[in-house]
C-alpha cells in the first residue's frame, strides 16, 4: 500500500485550504491517500482542541474552588514515626473559637436536651 512521504505530508499540511482532489492532482498521488491524510489531520486537530479545552476547564475548576480555612488538625505538628502529636498555639486558638460557636450537627442537636440553659 503506497504511503505519503514526509515532504508530501508537509505540502498537504501547508495547503489544507485546497480540496484533496486538486492537491492529489498537483502532487501526482492518489486522491484517497490525500483525503485520508487530511481526515487524520482534522481528527488530530479536534483531539488537540478537546484536550486543550479539558485542561482549561480543569484550571477554571481549580480556581473556582473555595479556599477553606485551616482546621485545628491541619495546624498540629505530627511525628507519625514516633506517634507524637503536638498542638500549636494556632491550633489551640482555632479549637477555642470552635467551642464558642458550639457547632452541633442538626441531627445531634434535636436529640440533646439542655437541663440548665446558660
Amino acid at each position: 500500500m503506497p504511503q505519503l512521504s514526509d515532504m508530501e505530508k508537509f505540502f498537504i499540511e501547508g495547503h489544507r485550504d485546497i480540496d484533496p482532489k486538486s492537491l492529489a492532482h498537483k502532487m501526482g498521488t492518489s486522491v484517497v491517500l490525500v483525503r485520508n491524510y487530511v481526515k487524520s489531520l482534522d481528527n488530530k486537530d479536534r483531539r488537540e482542541a478537546e484536550k486543550a479545552k479539558e485542561e482549561e476547564d480543569k484550571i477554571k475548576a481549580s480556581h473556582q474552588q473555595e479556599i477553606k480555612p485551616p482546621t485545628a488538625n491541619d495546624l498540629m505538628i505530627k511525628k507519625e514515626k514516633r506517634g507524637v502529636v503536638v498542638m500549636t498555639q494556632e491550633a489551640s486558638q482555632i479549637g477555642d473559637e470552635s467551642r464558642k460557636q458550639n457547632r452541633m450537627s442538626p441531627k445531634l442537636a434535636k436529640n440533646v436536651k439542655k437541663i440548665r440553659p446558660e
